[in-house]
């Protein structure tokens, strides 16, 4: 009985002291449905920098991020565009054409969604429009690293069924 309670103690221990740890320079997205109005709406704002990840040179972006110009970017994975209004409108047009709003493989409904990009102090440093839900944005003083866009733990156990 004693070694169970040590264990226990132990595995308690060490998911406090390492398990647990978060990325302090690491911004987060928070759901905005301004930063959806802007998008629907065709708005591109001059004060931001655009990127859009996609998969296949013919297809609409899966996501579109907007950083704040005061920062250098680095984002392997998303390509810069000198985004226009006419341009962002087609691909929100041709998103609602191409991937519909139900998917009949994965059997889920799609929404794309607005979240604004907030530094790690919680200040808004930007906007993103995308289905998939989670991307890590990492703050290292004026520069800001992007990573690929990944679905959110839900939308990957719904698309396993």
């Amino acid at each position: 009985m004693k070694s169970y309670i040590f264990l226990a103690l132990m595995a308690v221990l060490a998911v406090s002291t390492t398990g647990c740890a978060q990325c302090t320079d690491c911004g987060r997205l928070k759901q905005s449905t301004e930063a959806l109005g802007l998008f629907s709406s065709g708005t591109v704002s001059p004060d931001l920098n655009y990127f859009v990840y996609q998969r296949g040179k013919n297809r609409s972006p899966l996501a579109i991020i907007g950083i704040d110009k005061k920062y250098s970017v680095k984002a392997d994975s998303w390509k810069p565009t000198e985004l226009t209004s006419e341009q962002l409108n087609a691909w929100v047009r041709d998103n609602k054409i191409e991937r519909g709003q139900y998917d009949d493989m994965e059997r889920v409904t799609i929404h794309y969604r607005g979240w604004d990009v907030l530094d790690p102090n919680g200040q808004k440093a930007g906007v993103y429009y995308s289905t998939l839900e989670w991307t890590v944005v990492k703050f290292e003083g004026d520069a800001v690293q992007i990573f690929r866009p990944q679905p959110s733990a839900m939308q990957q156990n719904l698309r396993r069924y």
